[in-house]
């Protein structure tokens, strides 16, 4: 019964994710005022974004650059960051707590977000459903782990063969057009 009701449900979501994918298909997209990048995991994966961030920087000069997070660990690491502009927090989120992530979609839904990139750092399907609830704007843009970024209008296949790294940027690329992975370009990460 299990695993036929989850078959279930992940065929409804693809379905959803089909018709949502159309309608966004034929908006043009605009000029990026507003990226939301979706960090809700651990430090590594966290630091693993620096070279992402400052391609990100570069695809899009003027824009401003959101970062949830659901640490104040990784806030206080952050704050001094020059490619993060501010951060919007979550804390730990339960799925059995509907006034805790609504209050999040009204959140982030008050912002008025022109890009979601959702890197590595989001597994679950709770952040997805959050984001696609919240309505961010033209493009959406995340990795499809197992079926649960059917939400994302920009998307790849998960796991990859490269390191996260890589994947980061790739997902960057396939977005931007622009070459981020290898060359003097690359950016390193000095301690």
């Amino acid at each position: 019964m299990r695993t036929w009701a989850s078959w279930l449900v992940r065929r409804l979501l693809r379905l959803v994710g089909w018709a949502v994918q159309w309608r966004y298909a034929r908006r043009k997209p605009g000029p990026v005022a507003r990226v939301l990048v979706v960090a809700v995991s651990g430090i590594g994966n966290t630091l693993m974004l620096f070279p992402f961030l400052h391609h990100l920087k570069q695809a899009y000069p003027g824009a401003e650059v959101v970062m949830w997070l659901s640490s104040p660990g990784i806030r206080t690491m952050l704050e001094g960051y020059v490619l993060v502009d501010r951060f919007v927090m979550s804390g730990r989120l339960s799925a059995w707590r509907l006034d805790q992530w609504w209050k999040l979609v009204l959140d982030l839904r008050r912002h008025h977000f022109d890009l979601l990139l959702a890197p590595h750092s989001i597994r679950g399907f709770l952040p997805c459903l959050i984001v696609f609830l919240a309505g961010i704007g033209k493009t959406r843009a995340g990795f499809n782990w197992k079926g649960r970024g059917c939400l994302y209008n920009v998307q790849l296949v998960a796991p990859l063969p490269y390191h996260e790294i890589d994947n980061n940027l790739l997902l960057l690329e396939k977005l931007t057009g622009q070459r981020c992975r290898g060359g003097e370009n690359h950016p390193r990460l000095r301690v």
